[in-house]
């Protein structure tokens, strides 16, 4: 996630711990990492596949919650099988992990609804920081903060697609 605001000290921007975001973690592999979802089982966290692509190594997921920060290891990974790299299409991956999640982190379950367009919604992850037109402002060595935006659902992929035509896969 690359922000599109410079000022990341503002609180319209910064989550803090019990605020309704503790189960936004960040995942680690192979020197990198990504944002993941805890899913309502409080076992297993939804990522993204594009995390683990040519990389090796663990898997660890951090959370920072009201009782303070705990990594624990992934007992396991596992890719979407029709993941396509190219195009990043089913860019998914579930990290299951070696113990339980600290019981103060917020579970999520996956939107299964298909009324989307119109609804405001707000979006939350680990990344550097920027803007849309300079990019990334932060370094890659710069320690990755939780950060939220607010945005809202004005198209679906299909309509997007008759916009942008063949250079949208997905």
């Amino acid at each position: 996630m690359v922000t599109t605001t410079t000022n990341t000290t503002n609180s319209r921007y910064r989550t803090n711990p019990g605020d309704g975001y503790d189960g936004v973690v960040r995942v680690s592999f192979g020197g990198s990492y990504g944002t993941g979802s805890l899913l309502f089982d409080g076992r297993a966290v939804l990522t993204a596949a594009h995390l683990f692509e040519g990389l090796t190594g663990s898997a660890s997921v951090t959370f920072e919650t009201r009782s303070g920060t705990q990594t624990l290891n992934a007992s396991k990974t596992l890719v979407h099988p029709t993941y396509e790299k190219t195009q990043n299409n089913n860019d998914l991956a579930l990290v299951w992990l070696t113990g339980a999640a600290p019981m103060s982190a917020n579970r999520y379950d996956i939107y299964r609804d298909k009324d989307e367009i119109g609804q405001s919604f707000i979006l939350a992850g680990y990344g550097r920081t920027g803007t849309g037109i300079a990019g990334a402002t932060s370094s890659n060595t710069a320690s990755p903060i939780r950060l939220k935006a607010d945005n809202k659902f004005d198209a679906d992929a299909s309509t997007l697609k008759s916009y942008l035509g063949s250079g949208m896969a997905w």
